[in-house]
């Protein structure tokens, strides 16, 4: 098990990023999640599946910079625990996006998603601004930072054949209170 957590914790490292945020109290959180195009990135590495399944999507329907693939984006509040014992102190905000080219059979398994955010809903709530302001940041992390899906794309290797997507945001996908 404990080469198990180290090889967790160096794959982590690898596409860690953090961001300074502003707290309504004058203090500063730094938010870590995984920088997208990098989880990207590793996620097709290890998934052969899915990386069959990206490549395919390519051949089908090619991504270049002026023509970026569609990016569907979700978020959503989660509560551990069960429907009598929630734990409400625990809720955390998830955030998760996948590609419309890659269809709906791939958009269908929950396994496609790359979820770089998982952040405790109680810290995003102190923030200047609030969640809406931390998913702008997530946001340009995602489209226009420096590893961004409509600037630098996300690089990827198959059969010796090197693959780049590049993506602009098509949707933003929620419940009611998520969106409000």
């Amino acid at each position: 098990l404990v080469g198990s957590e180290m090889c967790i914790r160096d794959r982590l490292e690898e596409v860690r990023h953090v961001e300074n945020i502003k707290l309504v109290d004058g203090n500063v959180f730094s938010w870590e999640m995984c920088q997208p195009s990098l989880l990207l990135a590793q996620v097709l590495r290890d998934n052969v599946q899915l990386r069959r399944a990206y490549v395919k999507a390519l051949q089908e329907k090619p991504c270049t910079l002026q023509e970026p693939w569609n990016i569907l984006l979700i978020f959503d509040e989660f509560t551990p625990g069960s429907l009598a014992f929630p734990q409400l102190a625990r809720k955390t905000m998830d955030v998760a996006f996948n590609f419309l080219e890659v269809g709906e059979a791939v958009l269908s398994t929950a396994a496609s998603w790359v979820m770089p955010v998982a952040v405790r809903a109680k810290k995003m709530s102190h923030a200047v601004g609030g969640w809406s302001a931390c998913l702008a940041v997530f946001l340009r992390i995602l489209l226009v930072g420096d590893l961004g899906l409509s600037t630098a794309g996300c690089v990827f290797c198959h059969e010796g054949q090197t693959y780049t997507i590049f993506g602009k945001l098509k949707a933003i996908c929620s419940d009611g209170e998520g969106l409000k």
